[in-house]
């Protein structure tokens, strides 16, 4: 029983020391998220919170936001204030990381209507399933990245055996007319299992991938069942109220000539 506590201890040192003399490992979990998310999405993928412990390798993720595509009114498609990880701590020295459990609380979705065919969610998932290129590439700049934190990004791959999401909340909002038309829908609780296992590990950005995928395509089958035909029937009518509004006065000035 001795030894495996001195075992523990210098695992628990040399991790110490490792990131002692390195970027703090909070800094470079910050930049791996921020890069990669960035990269699968096409938007901004802001993790402002990590706290993990290397004790037991319980950890805290706090406000974490994915920014919407360009021009859509809501500034996020989903923003999480808070979720607990659970990691096997002596998986950090290897080349995968085993990654117990995430478990992701109440966060917040933004189901956004742009026009009756387009919505924020179709636009993020064939952003997911496109070419793997960062958004400052897409964008025609040249992306920064800190050279230290560079010369590590490809060695090392993730494995989470379990997600779990509860608590969820939808928000459809409706932007097609000058009113603004909005639902609140739950999100069914969520449970991904397994995550790189199949391939001894995958790299984070098809790890974010992966779940990001799993949480949409639950949100937008929620979406479709609940009365997001009323609020586009809604938005049909404004619609059509416009139209008809130009038309009249297009008749108007074809009378009086004015």
């Amino acid at each position: 029983m001795k030894k495996k506590y001195i075992v523990t201890g210098a695992l628990v040192a040399i991790l110490a020391l490792t990131y002692a003399l390195t970027p703090s490992f909070d800094t470079i979990v910050k930049k791996v998220v921020h890069k990669y998310g960035s990269q699968a999405t096409k938007t901004d993928v802001i993790l402002s919170g990590f706290d993990l412990s290397l004790k037991n390798g319980t950890g805290q993720i706090s406000n974490f936001t994915i920014a919407n595509p360009t021009n859509y009114k809501s500034p996020y498609l989903l923003s999480l204030k808070s979720a607990t990880i659970k990691v096997d701590i002596k998986s950090l020295l290897k080349d995968t990381i085993i990654i117990d459990e995430i478990n992701i609380q109440s966060p917040e979705i933004t189901y956004e209507l742009m026009s009756l065919t387009q919505n924020n969610f179709k636009e993020i998932l064939s952003n997911l399933s496109g070419p793997d290129v960062s958004k400052e590439e897409v964008a025609g700049k040249k992306a920064k990245t800190d050279d230290k934190y560079k010369a590590k990004k490809a060695s090392k791959k993730i494995i989470i055996k379990k997600v779990i999401v509860n608590g969820g909340l939808i928000s459809a909002v409706e932007n097609l007319t000058k009113g603004e038309n909005t639902l609140s829908i739950p999100l069914p609780s969520i449970e991904i299992n397994g995550i790189g296992e199949k391939n001894n590990g995958q790299d984070i950005k098809e790890v974010m991938t992966t779940v990001l995928k799993s949480i949409l395509d639950t949100a937008t089958k929620t979406v479709a069942k609940s009365k997001l035909q009323n609020l586009k029937a809604v938005a049909q009518e404004n619609l059509d109220s416009v139209v008809d509004g130009v038309k009249d006065r297009i008749n108007l000035k074809g009378i009086f000539g004015k």
